[in-house]
């Protein structure tokens, strides 16, 4: 049943997905064209007068443009993934969700596991626009003179030095890091989706204005999250306060709240999805 789930959440929400990261590179293109302004091929060369024309001077209002279009397609796929959680669970539609022969479990998890894979597509999209974005600069800004091996050549030996200096400083490679960084980066928008699927069903154990509580809710967790958050690095510092505070108290420091914070954002999650899991179950009134 949960792959019946599935398929039916992911008929719901694909066309909404698709046309955002159709938007993503539209606007990648967009930024593209703006980063084609002679202008900044002039900062390469050693010409000492240049004329500057209207495209030069409107490229930075159309980087500005991308980077908040950027902004506004990531949040708008982050509501709209929360709205249809609203909708499909506590208004009248939610009527046809809970009727299905499957268990609050199977309900959840679908919704959970089809919005945090959308939000993976839709972050996959804006490093790979950022990353188009790095190419486009590059190549404007490149001398002719310099190849691309070159430059490539360049990059492997920055980077040698580069993990060399996380080995000494934090005791982990430069690719160990990456790899938690994708770990992060393929987890956190499961953590975003069960918080506001949380603040959602927190905000139906009230009888009035149930949106808003959502929201003030959603608020009230991330506040609550960033104290803990605080609260385990200052605890963190104290005890290398007392410790070592030389290169092995600062590798110390890097993994524990790297840990410390796996573990709140763990058990943050687990108390949110169950919160879910006892509105839809036990308090489920639907508008």
């Amino acid at each position: 049943m949960l792959g019946k789930l599935m398929k039916y959440e992911w008929k719901n929400t694909w066309k909404v997905g698709v046309l955002v990261l159709c938007c993503l590179l539209l606007v990648t293109l967009f930024g593209g064209i703006s980063l084609q302004a002679p202008v900044w091929r002039s900062l390469s060369t050693s010409a000492s007068r240049y004329q500057v024309s209207l495209w030069d001077l409107m490229s930075i209002p159309m980087l500005l443009i991308y980077v908040l279009m950027l902004a506004g397609l990531y949040y708008a796929v982050f509501i709209y993934l929360a709205v249809h959680f609203y909708r499909t669970m506590y208004t009248d539609e939610g009527y046809l969700t809970h009727t299905l022969p499957a268990g609050k479990h199977q309900i959840l998890i679908s919704k959970i596991v089809n919005s945090g894979i959308w939000m993976i597509f839709v972050n996959l999209g804006i490093c790979l626009s950022t990353l188009a974005m790095v190419v486009f600069i590059t190549c404007a800004l490149k001398p002719e003179d310099i190849t691309w091996s070159m430059m490539w050549n360049n990059m492997s030996l920055v980077w040698d030095e580069i993990d060399e200096l996380y080995r000494d400083i934090f005791g982990i490679s430069l690719s160990g890091y990456i790899v938690q960084l994708i770990i992060t980066v393929l987890a956190g928008p499961f953590y975003s989706m069960i918080t506001i699927f949380g603040a959602i069903s927190i905000g139906q154990l009230f009888a009035k204005r149930r949106v808003l509580m959502a929201v003030v809710g959603y608020i009230g967790i991330r506040v609550v999250n960033a104290l803990l958050g605080s609260i385990v690095r200052n605890l963190i510092r104290l005890g290398m306060l007392r410790g070592d505070s030389g290169d092995e108290g600062i590798q110390y420091y890097m993994r524990s709240t790297m840990y410390s914070g796996f573990i709140v954002a763990v058990l943050m999650a687990a108390l949110l999805y169950f919160a879910s899991y006892y509105v839809t179950s036990r308090k489920l009134n639907l508008e």
